[in-house]
């Protein structure tokens, strides 16, 4: 057994040695290929031309490898021998945005290390362009970063040429700017840095030249003038010079000057010359506007309802005489620019037979946008003065009757005194001047007179008031309505009530229709024009009553409580033209102006506008008679106290101002009444105390008084009418 155990080591040995002998002949040659298959080899190459970020390399759709800078790259994985590799790119660079491209790029591993790929890499251009619009010209040419240039021959899209690479700026501009017709072309969003994408953003808008349109202005004197072209692009002018439209007009447009409002104020017309065209390569400065002030015609209309004014002659602003051949319009040769003034006075009065005075009532005045018309009114001047004088030799009272000098306006007796009944002190006229009636204080009664072609007082009859044959019975006033329909008188008695007595008026005789109670002495009466309410002052009441004229002359109360006035109301005036009376109070030395409503005769005291207003410079009393001129623009007032008589211009509102410096004139002592004779030339009053008429001229512009003469009268002057 040793022996076989022995044998089996030893060989076992051997075998060993054989194998390791056969181990090294193998790694000495006889086994190489199997050693070569064990060793990997590197894949990489070179980059060149990379200026982008984020470039990325793949080996074999794998193995990525991001790559920064030109240059040697190498894969991180080697391949071993036999292996095939492919270099592709994953991701393209930006920022600039590049495109690399991979040459050698696929191949076998054949016992080396692959070193010769190459990655090229070129940054990428993109083109520049947008829209253009509103090309209408020719010649448009766009430049990009200062060449490149592009012709553009229409609005729409356009692109340069020429690419520019990604990260590189570029610059569009206006090369050459269109013509035919001018255009200026500007450009927006034409500058930035090409990214990764083509440039449509660049906007070219081109519009037509423009160019302003004016000139000058000459002679503007008005305000308001306004110029307008192509109808709109309004322009205030408010001097003379140069002017230019706020909107410009493209060139090769209409361009047409016109006035679209004249001056007024002064009014003138301004005419445009070289106003018209068409807008070429300049500003139009020659556009001419001349303004001359406008003339307008004076023109007197002549009212005369009683006689012929035939021999007048009319002047304006003291020349340019108009002769006056009858009623109805006449016009003067000269016109008067706008802005002037206009004075149009009676240079002669009418030469016709009777006696006539002619007044402008609007003849002064400045001439503004249209023709002038003034009236002239012509009436016949007042033949007759009458005088009612409550004592005489006897104690009982006249009437007398005073001729008026046309001329002068002063008087002369006609015949002798006319006896009434006792103490006459108030007198009233009907309107065709035929009849008078006499208003009889102590016998309280309304005496009838005739009057003759002379002026000459012929006593009819008298006519008992409501009061006659009671205990202290009087009649204070009498008046006439302007209708010649009826005749009015207001009484009282002892026991201080007040009547208004109504007659109906039949070929000058009086019939009593019913009487009307007022209040305490209804001491003054007066009529509207239109014949419509009875105005009577109550003198110790301190009111005014209101009475309506009914059918028949019925009176009837406006309302049941009269209208208060100043202290002792002791006269009353209305206006001829206007809706205004005006009441004296002798008690405080003042006078009531109201307003009444023609339809219903309620009054308003024009208190907002200072009355009453105070009158005189006596111990404040006074005032008794009130009267208004023919034309309704001055009142005039007695001071009975102060021995003056005060004038006053009516506004049209019915307010009162003082005319002259004084106010008052001076007339004889204790004057209590006043009447302005029908052509408003002349005024008289009746001095109580002095027995005596003072004579006033009236100045037909301003209503002040100039006393002209002082007539000797009956007793105790107490009333005046004037025909």
């Amino acid at each position: 057994m040793p022996a076989i155990k022995d044998v089996f080591g030893a060989a076992t040995q051997s075998a060993a040695i054989g194998c390791a002998l056969i181990a090294i002949a193998f790694l000495n040659g006889c086994g190489g290929d199997s050693v070569q298959q064990a060793t990997r080899y590197s894949i990489g190459g070179t980059v060149s031309g990379l200026v982008g970020k984020g470039l990325v390399l793949q080996d074999n759709g794998l193995d990525n490898l991001s790559v920064s800078a030109s240059g040697v790259f190498t894969f991180a994985t080697p391949l071993s021998n036999g292996s095939s590799y492919a270099v592709t790119i994953a991701t393209q660079p930006t920022d600039p945005s590049q495109e690399c491209i991979v040459t050698a790029g696929t191949g076998t591993v054949s016992g080396d290390k692959v070193t010769n790929v190459l990655v090229s890499c070129s940054t990428e251009g993109f083109t520049v362009g947008g829209t253009v619009n509103g090309l209408s010209g020719s010649g448009l040419v766009l430049q990009d970063n200062g060449g490149s240039d592009l012709p553009i021959s229409s609005s729409g899209t356009f692109a340069f040429i020429n690419t520019v690479g990604s990260g590189s700026p570029y610059a569009v501009t206006v090369k050459t700017q269109p013509s035919s017709p001018t255009q200026t072309c500007t450009v927006s969003n034409g500058t930035g840095t090409i990214g990764s994408a083509n440039v449509l953003s660049v906007v070219v808008n081109c519009v037509n030249q423009t160019y302003t349109v004016g000139g000058s202005v000459s002679g503007l004197a008005g305000s308001g003038l306004v110029l307008q072209d192509n109808g709109g692009d309004n322009l205030s002018i408010s001097s003379s010079g140069a002017f230019t439209f706020a909107t410009p007009v493209a060139i090769g447009s209409p361009y047409a000057v016109t006035v679209k409002t004249q001056p007024a104020n002064l009014s003138q017309t301004c005419t445009v010359t070289n106003g018209t065209g068409t807008i070429d390569a300049a500003a139009v400065t020659n556009v001419s506007v001349a303004c001359t002030t406008n003339s307008f015609s004076i023109t007197a209309n002549v009212i005369d309802s009683t006689a012929n004014p035939a021999g007048t002659v009319l002047q304006n602003n003291g020349g340019g005489n108009l002769n006056v051949t009858g009623t109805g319009s006449f016009t003067f040769a000269a016109q008067v620019a706008s802005g002037q003034p206009y004075d149009v006075t009676v240079l002669t009065q009418p030469s016709l037979t009777p006696a006539q005075y002619c007044l402008a009532l609007n003849g002064s005045g400045t001439v503004t946008v249209s023709n002038v018309t003034v009236t002239v009114q012509c009436v016949n001047v007042g033949r007759f003065v009458f005088v009612a004088a409550p004592y005489d030799n006897s104690g009982i009272g006249d009437v007398s009757t005073f001729g008026i000098n046309p001329s002068s306006g002063n008087l002369t007796a006609v015949g002798s005194p006319v006896a009434a009944d006792a103490q006459p002190t108030a007198i009233a006229l009907d309107p065709t001047g035929q009849f008078a009636y006499v208003a009889n204080l102590q016998s309280a009664d309304v005496s009838e007179f005739t009057v003759g072609v002379n002026g000459a007082l012929t006593f009819i009859a008298n006519y008992n008031t409501t009061d006659t044959g009671t205990t202290g019975a009087n009649s204070f006033s009498v008046a006439v309505d302007p209708l010649g329909g009826y005749a009015f008188a207001g009484s009282g008695n002892s026991l201080a009530t007040g009547l208004v007595d109504s007659f109906s008026i039949t070929a000058g005789a009086l019939t009593e229709v019913a009487p009307t109670t007022t209040g305490n002495n209804p001491l003054a009466l007066a009529v509207n024009p239109s014949g419509s309410f009875v105005f009577a002052t109550n003198k110790y009441d301190n009111n005014i009553s209101v009475l309506k004229i009914g059918p028949g002359g019925v009176l009837t109360s406006v309302s049941s409580v009269p209208y208060a006035t100043g202290n002792n109301p002791v006269g009353v005036a209305v206006s001829p033209n206007a809706g205004f009376i005006y009441v004296a109070n002798s008690g405080d030395g003042t006078v009531s102006a109201f307003a009444y409503d023609a339809t219903s005769g309620a009054l308003s005291q024009l208190t907002s506008l200072g009355s009453p207003y105070s009158v005189g410079t006596g111990a404040g009393s006074g005032p008794t008679g009130i009267a208004v001129d023919p034309t309704g623009r001055f009142l005039y007032v007695t001071d009975y106290n102060d021995g003056t008589i005060a004038a006053f211009q009516i506004a049209s509102n019915g307010q009162l101002s003082p005319i002259g410096s004084p106010a008052s004139v001076g007339t004889g002592s204790g004057p209590n009444d006043v009447k302005v004779e029908p052509s408003g030339h002349f005024a008289y009053v009746a001095n109580f105390l002095g027995n005596t008429i003072s004579v006033l001229t009236i100045n037909p512009t301003t209503g002040a008084l100039t006393l002209a003469a002082t007539v000797p009268a009956a007793n105790a002057s107490a009333a005046l009418a004037v025909e």
